[in-house]
């Protein structure tokens, strides 16, 4: 016997979409959380539902409809505004959206970096600096927000203060960066494996990304102030912590030219060449330095 036709049941489309999500079946999800909408247009949860689905599949731009008419039902969703900012194309529709997630949580410092990352796409520096020391009055024990800050100071051209920084950071945690002995030795004799397995024999950190690109930003710095053997040191400090990172080896070699170590800098630029060289054949990953945005 023929059934008769029935409403969709909303509380079923949502289910449903939530199982297929789970399946990573992200178009069916998609579709089964608009009819869950369409029935159920004031719950919150179908919205960041058809977000995510939409997210999954890559469609960022998609996602910003359902976003905010989330965080228009919510506004105390901080972390709606956050993921809002992070997909909003337009900076000044980011910036307003990290704004109002600050508004909903003013002590979660990554909403405060986030903010930062985007005035300086807008290149309002002096604004991303405030909103960065922000984020460390709140979490001082977070590494990534002094080195970006150390970062933005060099940006900024002050090198000194960006410097300090660097140096701050640094000696806020244990860190046991190897800048002289026998793994320098190897490594100016061009027996670069060798070298780096006295490297890996150093405590590692969960830290220690942080700690490599703050050696390298502190010994940026010193090069551009003149410090060329202090530079030197800062140097070979990040390369001990990351001996994978091509860019430290490079700017090694510069130091050492300024320096007049023509032969110590020609080690360190075959050895740049090596590890960039292996990242383009697949042979080891490519490298970049960590970011607080979107964490």
């Amino acid at each position: 016997m023929p059934r008769a036709d029935r409403k969709t049941d909303s509380g079923y489309a949502g289910s449903l979409a939530r199982i297929l999500a789970r399946q990573d079946r992200h178009e069916e999800a998609e579709k089964a959380y608009r009819l869950a909408i369409a029935d159920q247009p004031e719950r919150v949860e179908w919205y960041v539902g058809l977000a995510e689905a939409l997210l999954a599949q890559k469609r960022h731009e998609a996602a910003v409809p359902p976003l905010v008419e989330a965080t228009t039902l919510d506004p105390s969703r901080a972390d709606l505004f956050n993921q809002l900012g992070l997909i909003e194309m337009h900076p000044l529709h980011a910036e307003d959206a990290f704004r109002a997630a600050i508004e909903a949580a003013p002590q979660n410092p990554i909403y405060h970096a986030n903010l930062a990352v985007c005035l300086i796409d807008q290149w309002r520096l002096e604004d991303a600096e405030e909103c960065l020391v922000e984020a460390i009055r709140i979490d001082p024990r977070d590494l990534s927000y002094p080195t970006d800050l150390g970062h933005l100071l060099m940006d900024m051209g002050r090198m000194a203060e960006a410097e300090g920084m660097f140096r701050r950071t640094l000696w806020s945690v244990n860190h046991n960066a190897i800048i002289d002995g026998p793994a320098w030795e190897l490594y100016n004799d061009g027996r670069f494996d060798a070298a780096d397995d006295l490297f890996d024999r150093r405590q590692r950190t969960s830290d220690d990304d942080y700690l490599a690109w703050s050696y390298r930003g502190m010994g940026t710095a010193l090069l551009a102030m003149g410090q060329d053997r202090e530079a030197v040191v800062a140097f070979r400090g990040a390369i001990s912590i990351r001996p994978d990172e091509p860019t430290f080896h490079s700017e090694l070699a510069s130091a050492l030219s300024v320096t007049g170590r023509g032969r110590m800098a020609l080690r360190a630029l075959q050895r740049a060449e090596g590890l960039r060289s292996a990242q383009k054949t697949g042979k080891m990953p490519p490298s970049r330095r960590p970011v607080t945005l979107g964490k």
